[in-house]
């Protein structure tokens, strides 16, 4: 076999996408190639505890060039493209296909570049490559991307993340008996997908219900949108919870998934995390396509809206307000939770 020296590029912003690549992360390192990977710096510790030490990385300053002053951010930017042109590489990879990862694989020196032939950016590229984004899970599409390179991913899940040493650290910091079943709970979704969140007053519902039969709840989220909407509903629940929110890194939040017994939320980012985490999953699911998103794992309960949306159901704009999220009920995840294996583990 020849040996390449390969840049694999995934400078995506969301955790979620993150999370669905590593398998394929993990598949490029057991072929045997000399691997480089090119990552948001957000994600770093989260990449390492799934992978190790292995693989060199090359961490995209996102939150710095985001922050200080022109001169600062200057800085930062021209200390990362020297990083990211100091080395050669035979094949640079892109997995993302935006516009962000476009345009760093267009400063990488490689002798190739390949990109999935649905980005806008095809200028980019020496070789496209096809995949079936709108049919198909982003997990096979990031399969399908390596393919070419004769990388085969063996696995139909994410890639299981290994026990973190952080789990007696978190539980303790949020006052978690380790010997009673713990529910996570995310209320939120990314920013600007309002629509694919279930109502605060169900969340709420479910919150007191787990309360009242035994289960510690914690609720989780990050960001100052996540903040509001969290404590919007803790002003909704008479329950005992753990307020989780903003207290978390994303390994952290990966160890609580682990401790925890199940996770209830809406599609985001944090759900993909749990799921890799080997935690139970109650995924709520409305408008969004959960063939191309729904959590793969062993242990997931997709749970939908009795009502379905007509034709026109999109982030934009739906011709029945949503009604495939709305007419979710809180005894269908009820039932979902009784259907559990308690104890997990």
């Amino acid at each position: 076999m020849c040996v390449l020296k390969l840049l694999l590029a995934i400078p995506t912003k969301f955790v979620g996408n993150m999370t669905i690549a590593l398998a394929a992360i993990r598949a490029a390192l057991d072929s045997g190639h000399d691997v480089t990977l090119l990552i948001d710096d957000n994600f770093t510790d989260l990449v390492r505890l799934a992978i190790g030490d292995e693989p060199r990385v090359i961490s995209y300053p996102r939150r710095e060039l985001a922050q200080g002053s022109t001169w600062v951010r200057a800085k930062h930017y021209l200390r990362f493209i020297w990083q990211l042109r100091r080395n050669k590489y035979d094949t640079a990879l892109d997995l993302d296909g935006t516009v962000v990862s476009a345009r760093l694989v267009g400063l990488v020196r490689a002798g190739v570049k390949m990109g999935p032939a649905f980005t806008s950016r095809t200028r980019t590229y020496q070789q496209l490559v096809p995949v079936n984004h709108l049919t198909q899970h982003c997990f096979d599409d990031y399969a399908d991307m390596l393919r070419p390179l004769g990388i085969l991913v063996p696995s139909v899940h994410y890639l299981n993340l290994p026990t973190s040493p952080e789990v007696p650290t978190v539980t303790k910091k949020l006052g978690l008996d380790a010997s009673r079943p713990i529910a996570v709970i995310h209320p939120s979704a990314s920013a600007g997908k309002e629509y694919k969140q279930w109502s605060l007053a169900r969340f709420a519902e479910l919150t007191n219900w787990l309360d009242g039969v035994g289960w510690q709840v914690v609720i989780v989220g990050a960001g100052s949108a996540e903040q509001v909407r969290v404590e919007q509903l803790l002003e909704q629940t008479a329950a005992t919870v753990a307020n989780a929110c903003n207290q978390l890194s994303m390994t952290e939040l990966a160890a609580l998934c682990q401790a925890a017994t199940v996770f209830v939320g809406n599609d985001s980012g944090p759900m993909h995390v749990a799921t890799a985490a080997g935690c139970q999953i109650i995924a709520l699911f409305g408008p969004s396509d959960s063939v191309r998103w729904n959590p793969k794992g062993p242990h997931v309960t997709v749970v939908r809206g009795v009502l379905p949306c007509g034709a026109r159901c999109a982030s934009e704009l739906c011709d029945l307000s949503y009604q495939c999220m709305t007419s979710l009920t809180l005894k269908q995840v009820q039932a979902a939770v009784a259907d559990l294996q308690v104890p997990f583990r």
